[in-house]
């Protein structure tokens, strides 16, 4: 039915009535707010007694998808495996550079590639805003903002 005033008129009769209820597990919440940290440093935070009032993480360990996506590393090369030649000729070694002598460069020594638990530390603060992106499909341009958004 249409109105003279470009108004579409309702029909109350006719009309059914719905309610959505959003329900989400506190500890999923409390999780999602500090940006997917890890459930065993949550744990041991709340045990503690670090973080206070708040009713997260009751034993909860499992990894969530996300996470998967956000936290996984490539793994290393398979040990014990080599590709080798099973004929002869099949491999050929050359000497690519000829006489030019190798040129050992040395590295700063407090540099945090030197460093495991800074390196742990970045990675950890990196793998929180990627979870984020992943679970909100959103681009990594945005990674800097949420960054900047996470809990310290």
């Amino acid at each position: 039915m249409k109105n003279k005033n470009r108004e579409f008129l309702l029909d109350w009769d006719k009309l059914e009535f719905c309610a959505y209820l959003c329900a989400m597990n506190q500890d999923e919440l409390w999780y999602k707010r500090l940006g997917h940290f890890r459930c065993s440093t949550l744990d041991i935070m709340q045990k503690k007694e670090i973080v206070k009032r708040t009713p997260f993480m009751q034993g909860a360990t499992a990894m969530h998808e996300i996470c998967q996506l956000g936290k996984r590393v490539e793994l290393p090369l398979p040990i014990g495996k080599t590709w080798g030649a099973t004929e002869k000729l099949q491999l050929i070694q050359t000497d690519i550079f000829g006489d030019i002598k190798i040129e050992y460069q040395f590295s700063v020594t407090y540099a945090p590639q030197q460093n495991g638990v800074s390196e742990t530390k970045n990675g950890t603060i990196m793998d929180m805003p990627r979870c984020m992106l992943f679970e909100k499909s959103m681009l990594l341009k945005f990674c800097a903002d949420l960054l900047n958004m996470l809990p310290r």
